[in-house]
């Protein structure tokens, strides 16, 4: 009967896989073994395990499908093999989801490390760079209000990042290191990818590609750019029924407008390898870049903030103090994080913050344009040039 089932839902090529046993006991019994290693499912995997009992013209072949699934991320160095099965969420899952999470801010400022570390938290689930704001323009309007489509698509991003993304292995492990000039953002023993028991926060990672979206696209659309921010913003509000709330993270413009400009000018890796002092950079780029990272990523943030519950995250504080920056997230969104998602979530981040402004031989003018600039924004004024 095993036999005929995992051939019935395509599973040939799983129960074949060189390096796995695949046998009708670990069908019935949740085990998996094979290069030496045994791994044991666990609740809630219960559903993982087919009832036989059943007559087989009323088992959903999916359940195997959940089980290969399940089976193939638990061998990942990235998370707990304790997952929910299932593709998909339930209309009774994403009915209760109260809060919808988004991103804005800047390039290089931490997000990406913010978003995998809330993704870990068994309640919440937040997409790498889905998208979601470019995506919600070109939904019909049944999709648009449709929760569950929303919320799955969401789910889906999260999920394939946690597989085979940047939050597949956790970083400093044999993995991670076989990838050197990438960077990995795997919780060990949380839930990326997945959720525990309830799901009350859905959300996209997307912060500085949020900000360029409502200060290009929007701006086309409507001449004033606050109005076309609210709108946008209370429309999506209003049509899946949540509460939104924003993360903006928080750095050293210095430091984000030199990473920039490096990257701009191909010099970022020569910088890191540089021991001959700091780099010249085009005078003419240092102003430009300067002046477009405030119209661009900071005026949108202002926007935001006014309007909409935005915490502020600073990425230094999170590098040096991670257990106290999520306790502060945590609370902001109405979730509680257990001692065991805290130290699990702050044992990947690394303790000091890169200070990239160093690489770069500044001109004056570049300096007195970030300067004033940045004492426009309250949220940008305790950052200094030399710290």
């Amino acid at each position: 009967i095993v036999a005929a089932l995992c051939s019935l839902a395509g599973l040939v090529h799983f129960c074949r896989h060189p390096s796995l046993t695949w046998s009708a006991a670990a069908c019935l019994t949740g085990s998996l073994s094979g290069s030496g290693e045994s791994i044991q499912l666990k609740p809630p995997y219960a559903s993982c395990s087919p009832d036989l009992s059943r007559s087989t013209d009323t088992l959903d072949p999916r359940l195997l499908f959940d089980c290969h699934d399940q089976l193939i991320a638990g061998r990942s160095e990235s998370s707990v093999f304790e997952r929910k099965a299932g593709k998909h969420l339930s209309a009774g899952v994403t009915d209760k989801v109260q809060t919808l999470l988004l991103f804005v801010g800047y390039p290089r400022s931490c997000h990406s490390l913010v978003g995998s570390l809330l993704d870990a938290h068994p309640n919440m689930i937040v997409a790498h760079e889905y998208n979601l704001l470019s995506r919600w323009a070109q939904w019909t309007e049944e999709q648009r209000t449709d929760r569950n489509f929303v919320f799955n698509e969401l789910f889906r991003s999260s999920k394939d990042e946690a597989q085979a993304g940047v939050r597949r292995f956790v970083p400093g492990t044999a993995k991670a290191r076989k990838n050197p000039n990438t960077y990995f953002y795997g919780v060990p023993h949380q839930f990326q990818g997945t959720y525990h028991k309830k799901l009350s926060v859905v959300g996209d990672k997307r912060g500085g590609l949020t900000s360029i979206f409502l200060s290009k696209t929007l701006r086309k659309a409507h001449t004033d750019l606050d109005k076309a921010v609210i709108n946008h913003f209370q429309e999506m509000s209003s049509r899946l029924q949540v509460r939104l709330k924003f993360i903006h993270v928080v750095r050293n413009p210095y430091d984000i407008i030199a990473t920039m400009l490096l990257r701009k000018n191909n010099k970022r890796r020569p910088a890191e390898q540089s021991t001959i002092g700091r780099l010249m950079i085009n005078a003419k780029s240092q102003r430009v870049l300067a002046n477009r990272f405030f119209k661009l990523f900071v005026k949108p943030v202002s926007i935001v903030r006014q309007h909409f519950p935005t915490l502020d995250t600073s990425c230094e504080r999170l590098l040096t103090n991670p257990q106290q920056s999520l306790q502060h997230l945590c609370a902001f969104l109405n979730i509680e994080c257990s001692e065991s998602f805290l130290a699990d979530s702050a044992s990947i981040v690394k303790s000091a913050p890169s200070k990239t402004r160093q690489n770069i031989k500044w001109t004056d003018t570049a300096l007195g344009i970030i300067r004033e600039n940045m004492d426009r924004f309250s949220f940008l004024k305790e950052y200094v040039f030399y710290d």
